[in-house]
């Protein structure tokens, strides 16, 4: 079992503690899934690892109270006792394994390997005999519903679906198959907790949940630094949607676009974890639509699903996180506190580190989020209006002009980088100051 600190039980253990190589290998998430990835590592018992903490302590005990020293002595045994328990801890394993008449356990433990499979996409055979009819009758089946051609007609096309689409659409195939009517599965409601992860892609750029919801898009006239542009006006959105946790980096843009616009350019350093830059919209429009091609090539993306820009909606709601204030830290949301939370002039320009500075490094927001606040302005999918754009889902239509910016950069004032801050530049804007993050479509 998976736990805390505090001994909780957790559903997934942190990646810089503990990863499953086994995942890795075969192109999954590394994260460690409670009750399904313990065996790929511990098929044989405990792991004997080099402790630290007993050496820790004991090389400066006066640095720690005396209960201290005298609990991590009595439970961080010396090495050579550690590994005669082990011993016996496997021992004992492998006898009950073998008194439950089981053959020796592999790393191709059961449930593991049953888990795994389960996680990886169908083709046509595998999603037939799952609702237990052939081929071609599961084929006749896509193409006699428009509905359920348009979300599993990729197996027609000896293309893969990702495992999460064929769920949502298992009880409207099976109707279909059993009556011949068609009839549309509820949408999935609260499938996902606010601030949940995925990273289930060919880069393992990490996505961040965030729920359907309302909210006042803008700033409030007693808001300081309020530009005329930020009335407020209600939002409501009705489907959840995938962020980006942070800004999309400079080896993830190269690895899908084969080029690197930064390069030799000024106000730049240049490193795998930087915050790309130079970014046009039609180069991040183009990124998004080749990531969404080679998803749904290797079938981890339904044809329905895409990743894209966020429209300026989804940006201020994804980074207010619930919050109403000028920043998305609502205890001592002020420009005091900005730094722990941004790069913005007074902590890269105005002391010489003039450049966007690798993602992911500030405090997240309460959605998980990185870096909403400055670092680089990010591209939104709308076009810019001085008038926001309100009511359910809204989109501003793009004028030929001008689109639209959010989140402030490393070279600009604070009041750039509130949450309700917003910039308008044509779409062919290449700058030291500008690059993306992604969104993905449930």
């Amino acid at each position: 079992m998976l736990t805390d600190a505090a001994g909780k039980q957790i559903p997934k253990g942190p990646t810089d503690v503990v990863v499953d190589k086994e995942a890795v290998k075969r192109g999954r998430d590394p994260e460690v899934v409670n009750g399904v990835s313990c065996m790929n590592c511990h098929w044989s018992g405990m792991l004997n690892k080099t402790d630290q903490i007993r050496q820790h302590v004991l090389s400066q005990p006066a640095s720690y109270p005396a209960e201290v020293v005298e609990f991590v002595t009595a439970v961080y045994v010396e090495k050579e006792e550690l590994a005669a328990r082990l011993k016996e801890d496997r021992e004992r394993f492998e006898a009950a394994v073998k008194k439950c008449g089981l053959p020796s356990l592999t790393k191709s433990e059961p449930v593991a390997t049953l888990a795994f499979q389960f996680d990886e996409p169908l083709d046509l055979e595998s999603a037939a005999a799952e609702v237990g009819v052939p081929p071609a009758r599961l084929t006749a089946a896509l193409a006699a519903h428009a509905a359920l051609g348009r979300e599993l007609g990729s197996l027609s096309q000896g293309q893969g679906v990702p495992r999460d689409t064929f769920v949502q659409q298992f009880a409207a195939l099976t109707t279909a198959l059993q009556t011949g009517k068609y009839i549309a599965p509820l949408p999935p409601r609260n499938a996902y907790e606010a601030g949940e992860e995925r990273s289930d892609n060919s880069l393992g750029l990490k996505l961040v949940w965030c729920p359907p919801g309302k909210f006042k898009m803008g700033s409030p006239a007693s808001e300081e630094h309020r530009e005329v542009d930020e009335k407020q006006v209600p939002v409501e959105l009705t489907q959840g949607f995938w962020m980006g946790m942070q800004e999309v980096t400079q080896a993830e843009f190269a690895k899908i676009m084969e080029t690197a616009p930064w390069k030799r350019k000024q106000f730049v350093r240049e490193g795998a974890d930087m915050a790309a830059n130079y970014i046009s919209y039609d180069d991040a429009v183009a990124f998004c639509l080749k990531l969404t091609q080679s998803e749904r090539q290797a079938g981890r993306l339904g044809p329905q699903q895409e990743y894209r820009l966020p429209s300026e909606a989804q940006w201020e709601y994804a980074c207010r996180a619930g919050t109403t204030t000028a920043y998305s830290f609502p205890s001592g949301s002020t420009d005091a506190r900005l730094g722990e939370h941004a790069w913005y002039d007074k902590n890269t320009y105005d002391v010489n580190r003039k450049y966007a500075h690798p993602a992911g490094l500030k405090i997240p927001n309460d959605f998980g989020l990185l870096d909403m606040h400055g670092n680089v302005c990010e591209w939104c999918r709308d076009g810019y209006s001085k008038q926001l754009p309100g009511g359910t889902n809204p989109e501003a239509a793009f004028d030929g002009k001008t689109r639209v910016m959010r989140g402030g950069s490393w070279d600009r004032a604070s009041r750039f980088s509130r949450s309700a801050g917003r910039l308008g530049f044509p779409p062919d804007l290449q700058s030291y100051a500008v690059g993306f993050r992604v969104s993905r479509t449930p």
